[in-house]
């Protein structure tokens, strides 16, 4: 659980210096996204902590789920916090270590649960890198064009989302996963001929 202290004195602290303040991804700091990167190959590359996880994940789930009520209190304040502030430093903290207790919980299941052998894995394992190199730019462009269609929220998140899947779907399975040019530019091996 320690390993998210990290996490914690970079989204605290960090901005205090002008370090990552005006760029956050995702809702957290930049450097925070390397220590997330950093921990993960630690995690990854240690048996003892892969068991670790395994072994507190109903704990790390408790802690996550039980500090989601003072974060729903307080969601409405958070934007206007001032940096700084110790109102800022209790509720960006609390906010980053319920993250690290998620995911802690999320893996220490996942590594339990889904760490098993399917032969679906072989078909879709080479495709991860380039659905995940194409859903923004596809989710980006159909969002724009979605922008002043007169539907809800609900419907043009579903549909936003249905959409983008087929495109990528079908941009990996006509073109990429078929051009040995392609496959190369997405981080895949050539087909054997």
């Amino acid at each position: 659980m320690l390993l998210g202290l990290p996490m914690l004195l970079s989204e605290v602290l960090l901005p205090a210096s002008g370090l990552f303040l005006s760029w956050r991804e995702g809702g957290w700091a930049l450097g925070t996204h390397w220590i997330v990167f950093l921990i993960g190959f630690l995690l990854a590359s240690d048996a003892r902590l892969r068991a670790a996880l395994q072994r507190q994940r109903w704990v790390a789930l408790g802690l996550a789920g039980l500090s989601l009520i003072p974060l729903a209190a307080w969601a409405p304040q958070m934007g206007d916090l001032a940096f700084g502030s110790q109102e800022y430093a209790l509720q960006w903290g609390l906010r980053t270590i319920n993250g690290w207790w998620w995911l802690m919980a999320i893996l220490g299941f996942g590594s339990l649960h889904l760490n098993v052998s399917h032969p679906t894995l072989g078909l879709l394992g080479p495709a991860v890198l380039p659905f995940y190199i194409l859903h923004q730019p596809v989710i980006v462009m159909l969002g724009y064009a979605m922008r002043d269609w007169p539907l809800g929220i609900l419907p043009k998140y579903l549909l936003l989302v249905a959409l983008a899947f087929a495109i990528c779907t079908s941009l990996y399975e006509f073109l990429i996963r078929r051009h040995n040019r392609l496959r190369f530019l997405f981080g895949m091996n050539p087909v054997p001929p």
